[in-house]
């Protein structure tokens, strides 16, 4: 009887495996000629959430154009389940597309040194160092809201402070243009 660790056929047979299995895991991005980035691996292509245009996501069966734009207006994600999380997306829906999706970190500009470009930060109010009164100037936030930002310290991104509860969506829209949250240690005032 033939041994069957030594068989071709067998040996075939898991190399082919092993590529299926393992073949998804090396996929790249790939820029689209509308600025979206995507995956494209063996199966479906994957949506970034964080670069798609209203029109792709819209496209996507059971979204439409309201869900799209939610999900535009709720940018950056840094995982697709925050759909839920935030409900911006019933449970049932999320269960249907979430494997066409993908929450990729947004691109970071460079400069031509390879720097990280921080303009984007210029003049914000930092929401891990800034005092209480320095947070009641921005519009909508009194002391109360004050208090809860302070209290929540340290944030690494300023959509926590919808998502862990802090402000209502509402209050966030109204400050996220003037507000940062650096990766530093809080103050302990």
């Amino acid at each position: 009887m033939p041994h069957l660790r030594s068989s071709p056929a067998l040996r075939g047979v898991a190399a082919l495996a092993l590529t299926l299995i393992c073949a998804p895991l090396v996929a790249q991005p790939v820029r689209l000629a509308n600025g979206a980035r995507t995956i494209r691996a063996h199966g479906p292509e994957l949506l970034d959430l964080n670069s798609a245009s209203r029109d792709a996501i819209a496209a996507i069966n059971g979204i439409g154009q309201l869900y799209a734009d939610k999900i535009v207006a709720g940018r950056p994600y840094k995982a697709r389940s925050e759909l839920v999380q935030r409900d911006i997306i019933p449970v049932s829906l999320y269960l249907r597309i979430k494997h066409q999706l993908i929450a990729m970190p947004p691109e970071v500009p460079a400069t031509e040194s390879g720097e990280v470009n921080d303009v984007s930060t210029a003049g914000r109010l930092d929401i891990n160092t800034a005092s209480r009164d320095e947070l009641t100037e921005l519009k909508g936030i009194g002391l109360l809201y004050a208090d809860k930002i302070i209290a929540g310290r340290p944030f690494k991104a300023t959509i926590e402070l919808v998502g862990r509860r802090v402000l209502p969506p509402a209050a966030f829209d109204q400050i996220k243009d003037r507000i940062v949250a650096t990766r530093g240690a809080a103050p302990t005032n």
